[in-house]
């Protein structure tokens, strides 16, 4: 059973879409409207199963306001930043009938990536910069939907806006996603940055309201100081085509329709007494301009915007502060070189001494090289006279040994001729016959 006045807590826009003031409300206009569309968008993300795909909790009831009239269509789907390329799946399958679903990205892994749909491409490339969007082009060349889910840097998400809102369909939306850096100084933004993505979509909103305050020739638009500050070309004639600026944590979402769509329309009045004031019925189907007395001095735009005062003052306090920091800086490097010098002329009277010390040093290692080379000159004689002297000697011993060789075979010689003298001796018979004599005699002899 639905609870009427929550179910009441929300608001028809004027397309049919609901604004919601909390997340019961869309729970509740999800299950009055079931039979209008395929399901929830947070159903498909849970039930999700391929590539991973993340996104922050918040998103997914801004995102069913925006997408849902779209489910049964066969829309065209652009997304900037495909990283794993799990919410590609994710909208092909929310959007069954989808012509084409794109990702853009500038890295080249994205590229390798393969999807089991045929409707899902990726393209490669900056999405800042025009060459991608030929490419991009090549594919499709308009879409219902385009996300942005890139890099998330400020300069990166402006400079991009043009490229796609430019090929966003009348009729299609843009979404900003996790523009919480966009007080982020390191992704180029602050929460009193003027040219951070969020200064730029709070300007954008502006043109919502254009036919209040536009008037042709004026220079310094709202946009004049994004478009100089970020080299950007923002015509009037595609701005007149912001029909909505919608903005909830970290999100924004932009509605692209027709200009004539875009306008306030004549006032119109219902009933016939008017008690209190009367003259309010002279104002039956005027215009606001008409209705207030708009002067073309109450249109007249200020030399300069808030953005550009505030970049500038911006700029001239950084300039201020730079120049005071380099003041400090200066008497800073005053005070070091000075230190330094001090350093410096410690180390070289150092040096000096040091040069003094070592002169001395060389001078004795001088005197001592001397001296080693007069004894190894002194020793190098020597060696030369004791190699003569060994060489004779060598002489010497050569010659005596020749003769001694030919003595020993002399001496062999003579052995040779006595042995065989003495054997023939032996061999003989008065030898043999004299024995027993010999014998006797020398008996004899060792007998005294």
């Amino acid at each position: 059973m639905v609870d009427k006045r929550a179910a009441q807590s929300h608001r028809v826009g004027s397309n049919g879409s609901p604004s919601y003031e909390n997340g019961l409300s869309l729970r509740l206009w999800c299950v009055e409207q079931k039979d209008s569309f395929l399901g929830r968008l947070r159903e498909f993300f849970d039930a999700h199963d391929g590539k991973v795909s993340d996104k922050w909790r918040s998103y997914w009831p801004a995102y069913e306001t925006v997408m849902r009239r779209f489910q049964k269509r066969a829309v065209r789907v652009l997304e900037i930043g495909v990283q794993n390329g799990g919410s590609l799946e994710i909208w092909s399958k929310y959007f069954p009938k989808a012509h084409h679903i794109i990702g853009c990205d500038i890295d080249p892994a994205c590229g390798t990536l393969e999807f089991d749909a045929d409707n899902i491409s990726v393209v490669i490339g900056d999405a800042a910069e025009p060459e991608t969007y030929e490419r991009i082009d090549a594919i499709c060349d308009s879409f219902d939907i385009i996300i942005d889910d890139g890099s998330h840097h400020c300069e990166h998400i402006i400079s991009a806006f043009p490229h796609v809102f430019e090929r966003l369909k009348v009729g299609g939306v843009y979404i900003c996603e996790d523009l919480h850096s966009s007080y982020f100084d390191a992704m180029g933004g602050g929460l009193e940055r003027p040219d951070s993505a969020w200064a730029f979509f709070r300007r954008l909103s502006d043109y919502v309201n254009l036919e209040h305050w536009h008037q042709p020739g004026q220079h310094e638009t709202p946009m004049r100081f994004f478009e100089e500050r970020y080299g950007l070309s923002l015509p009037i004639e595609m701005l007149a085509h912001v029909h909505e600026v919608r903005v909830v944590n970290s999100v924004c979402i932009v509605e692209k329709r027709a200009p004539e769509d875009n306008l306030l329309g004549p006032r119109e009045m219902r009933g016939q007494v008017a008690a209190v004031n009367g003259a309010i019925l002279e104002n039956q189907d005027v215009t606001a301009r008409e209705c207030v007395q708009i002067t073309e001095a109450d249109l007249r735009l200020p030399g300069k915007s808030i953005e550009r005062v505030a970049h500038e003052t911006h700029w001239e306090d950084i300039a201020a502060d730079h120049q005071s920091n380099l003041l400090a800086l200066r008497a800073e490097i005053e005070q070091m070189e000075i230190q330094h010098q001090k350093i410096l002329d410690a180390n070289a009277a150092a040096h000096q001494e040091t040069l003094r010390e070592n002169a001395v040093k060389i001078a004795q290692l001088d005197e001592d090289l001397e001296g080693c080379q007069a004894a190894l000159a002194h020793a190098d004689q020597v060696r030369e006279a004791l190699e003569c002297e060994l060489a004779e000697a060598q002489t010497t011993l050569e010659r005596s040994q020749i003769s001694q060789a030919a003595k020993l075979e002399h001496l062999e010689t003579v052995r040779r001729d006595t042995q065989a003298r003495l054997e023939a001796v032996q061999a003989s018979l008065s030898w043999r016959v004299t024995t027993p004599l010999r014998r006797l005699a020398n008996s004899l002899g060792r007998s005294r």
